[in-house]
Parts: structure tokens; sequence; C-alpha cells
């Protein structure tokens, strides 16, 4: 069986959604054994109104062991590049899981 991963997104902009990723990451790893979840901050583009500044997201990260990336849907910063950055690492995954090489 393959590798299952979930994008789970938190606002730049709202402190509720940042506090709120612990619970809903936790939720998601007791749901799904082995489940990889990448973390993406949206609404960049808004720099003016940010609260969650990214070494603060980078600390929450590494200690939850995660992947995560800013982006800005709105203007498209970094959605292309999260979307391949996180399925190549779930194909990665996939393969090592197989014992194939990449």
């Amino acid at each position: 069986m393959g590798s299952l991963g979930a994008i789970v997104f938190y606002d730049v902009t709202d402190r509720d959604s940042f506090n709120n990723l612990g619970a809903s990451i936790e939720f998601l790893i007791a749901q799904v054994h082995g489940i990889k979840v990448y973390l993406v901050g949206n609404k960049t583009d808004l720099t003016h109104l940010k609260v969650i500044e990214t070494p603060e997201i980078g600390d929450f990260s590494r200690q939850k062991q995660l992947n995560f990336m800013e982006v800005s849907c709105l203007n498209g910063r970094n959605v292309e590049r999260s979307f391949n950055q996180f399925m190549a690492q779930i194909v990665t995954d996939i393969l090592f899981k197989e014992g194939k090489l990449i």
C-alpha cells in the first residue's frame, strides 16, 4: 500500500487558523496511520495583515516534522511549486516504501 498525504492549510493573516493546526494534525494522524501531512500557509500577498511569520511556522513544522510552504492563491506565488514539491515527496515515499530505486 502506498503513502497517503494530506495538505493542511492555514491563513497567515489569522492567528486562530495557526492555533488550530496542532489539533487538526493530531486528528489526521490518529485517523490515518502513516499519513504524511504538509502545511500550506495561504494569503502571503497580504503582507500588511500577516500575523504568522515564517520563523514561527518553521519552528512549528520542525517540531512536528512536517514540510511547509507559504503561498498566495490570489497571485499564484508558490502554488505550483508547493504542489510539485509535495507530490514529488509523496512519490519518493511510495517508492522508498516499496523498495524501488528512485
